[in-house]
């Protein structure tokens, strides 16, 4: 990341996965590397350092929100208030959309009243392994839509693989126990698509 930091023509950065005995399998608390980390990023050149929260996958299907212990979030909030020291016109501390929600222990159930994912046709996964429709089902055969690897990003995007699992994928039933950064951005894009009035995303899209 040093040598991408001399050459790199745009944004450079990292994230930060908060993680702490809540998470079982003798997981232990990496919250007090936070401004550590954000130090060594800010050395290597990075513009921008990112706190996120972790989530339960325990269950092979959900994506809800750790609950930390209430110690554990405090140690947090004081390592983020240290982080300001950092910021300046060259470096930016960020926090990912849903970290407050788990500094404050609250766990948010979506319901998905829609039957189609509009923000698959504006973003996908690419990993070594295969491109995913999005981030939440990788390593999921039956969502994969192609290999980036051997077929270039255009065919693959309009390939029938790709059109296929669109067609079928229904949020509703295949997401409905996963906590959905986009589900605020498929309801907004859907009041688009159906000419009815949106409201400001409370927790918005940085993409969109």
């Amino acid at each position: 990341m040093r040598k991408l930091a001399k050459i790199k023509v745009g944004k450079l950065g990292y994230s930060f996965l908060v993680r702490s005995e809540a998470e079982g399998d003798g997981m232990i608390s990496n919250i007090h590397e936070i401004y550590s980390a954000a130090v060594l990023a800010k050395d290597i050149g990075c513009d921008y350092f990112e706190v996120k929260p972790s989530y339960n996958y325990k269950n092979d299907v959900a994506h809800s929100l750790v609950k930390h212990s209430p110690e554990r979030m405090q140690e947090l909030r004081q390592e983020m208030e240290k982080l300001d020291d950092l910021v300046d016109e060259s470096f930016s501390v960020t926090k990912a959309i849903t970290l407050d929600s788990s500094i404050d222990g609250v766990r948010k159930h979506q319901v998905k009243k829609y039957t189609t994912c509009p923000t698959t046709e504006l973003r996908t996964l690419i990993t070594p392994l295969g491109t995913y429709v999005c981030p939440y089902w990788r390593g999921k055969e039956n969502f994969m839509v192609g290999d980036a690897k051997t077929t270039n990003f255009k065919e693959l995007w309009n390939s029938f693989e790709r059109r296929s699992i669109q067609s079928w994928l229904d949020p509703s039933k295949h997401c409905s126990q996963i906590h959905c950064l986009r589900d605020e951005s498929n309801v907004e894009i859907l009041n688009l698509i159906n000419n009815k009035q949106i409201d400001v995303l409370d927790e918005y899209d940085r993409f969109i």
